[in-house]
């Protein structure tokens, strides 16, 4: 009697022993799929923020470009700084001057645009296309004293003196006129 029911109890055991191998085989294989759908996303990821780093370059780079074509006005600080002192470079050079005329007119075009002297159209000739000062007209130099000045070039602008009130003259009245 036990002989005839020990194989068919081993069958038994042998199906559930290749059942559970097959759910371990198909849990590892879900574990892995998993897995491989994490990678992806991951990847998926890192790729979407390596594209929007490579669109913010190139979009900032564009910027740039355009920014270096901008009018006069436009320019920041530090590009009109550069023009400004590749403008004395070339100043210096065509009217001879040596070098420490041209290093103090590079800090007189500092301290021009620190109070915002030079930031009008009008101030300055430049040149968008060459990105390059052609000329400052209301610039002099003293050669006496050795130092830069921005003359006034308005026209429309009218003297501080004008507009204020005449002198009175005071008439001192002396014992002579006091007699008549």
């Amino acid at each position: 009697m036990f002989t005839s029911t020990a194989p068919t109890a081993n069958k038994e055991e042998q199906k559930d022993n290749e059942i559970v191998k097959e759910e371990k085989i198909e849990e590892k294989i879900e574990e892995k799929i998993e897995e491989k759908i994490e990678e992806k996303k991951e990847e998926k990821k890192e790729e979407k923020i390596e594209n929007t780093l490579d669109s913010i370059d190139s979009m900032l780079d564009r910027e740039r470009q355009k920014n270096k074509t901008d009018n006069w006005i436009k320019l920041d600080k530090t590009a009109k700084l550069q023009r400004l002192h590749t403008f004395a470079e070339s100043y210096g050079k065509q009217h001879s001057m040596p070098a420490k005329d041209v290093k103090l007119l590079k800090n007189f075009f500092k301290s021009c645009l620190d109070k915002n002297k030079l930031a009008k159209s009008k101030d300055v000739v430049y040149n968008k296309e060459e990105m390059k000062i052609m000329s400052i007209p209301s610039l002099h130099f003293n050669q006496l004293n050795h130092n830069f000045t921005l003359k006034i070039m308005d026209t429309k602008r009218v003297s501080t003196l004008k507009s204020l009130t005449p002198k009175r003259m005071s008439i001192e009245i002396t014992d002579n006129n006091k007699e008549l």
